[in-house]
């Protein structure tokens, strides 16, 4: 009698924890969910992480190089994109020519600080002595000078030191700086020295992105 009564409780037992694990399940099944997910960017929609692409574009120029005031493009080569400089090709001893040289910063988001200096340009070699002679000078919009007759080496050693752009450009903005080139009148001699030389000269824009407040 005892085995028996023994082995119906052992039966009872499991029963008990079969029912009880089923119960468990259940409640599992039947529990309530909910997610939450962040997108996440500058809190407008679709923004995502990124500034977008940064951008510095030149005035745009029609076949003969003149410059087309409203029009921009990238000029983002070695070779650059020819500008034509009135005078350029008539130009002796004590004179001065000049171009404007508009510039933007076509970015999305993102101001940019920008110098100027002066490449030759790829492929070229200018006269050692006629390029020399050359003094190069540059205003802001207002008319300031902010370089004066410096040679081409003396243009370059400062613009690895210091922006020759009044301040940092915010995006979509858009400024003009005043190039302007004189030949020095050396005298007779060295004038006639100089005669049929030619400088292949390049305005380079170099900019580095910046986050403006």
């Amino acid at each position: 009698m005892s085995t028996t009564t023994t082995s119906s409780t052992r039966k009872k037992t499991l029963y008990s924890i079969g029912a009880l694990v089923g119960i468990g399940a259940l409640a599992t099944t039947a529990a309530f969910t909910d997610f939450a997910n962040l997108n996440l960017g500058n809190g407008t929609d679709g923004s995502g992480i990124g500034a977008g692409s940064f951008n510095i574009q030149v005035v745009g120029t029609d076949v003969d190089g003149v410059p087309v005031p409203g029009t921009w493009q990238e000029a983002d080569t070695a070779e650059g994109v020819d500008i034509a400089v009135p005078g350029a090709d008539t130009i002796t001893p004590g004179d001065t020519i000049s171009v404007e040289l508009p510039y933007r910063n076509a970015s999305e988001k993102l101001g940019a600080d920008l110098k100027l200096w002066m490449n030759e340009v790829p492929g070229k070699t200018s006269d050692p002595a006629y390029l020399a002679a050359l003094r190069f000078s540059v205003e802001a919009a207002d008319g300031s000078a902010l370089v004066s007759d410096l040679t081409f080496d003396e243009f370059n050693e400062l613009s690895e030191s210091a922006a020759l752009t009044p301040s940092a450009l915010a995006p979509g903005a858009d400024d003009v700086l005043t190039l302007s080139i004189t030949l020095l009148d050396q005298g007779a001699e060295a004038n006639a020295a100089i005669n049929g030389g030619v400088a292949h000269v390049q305005a380079h824009f170099d900019a580095a992105s910046v986050v403006l407040p």
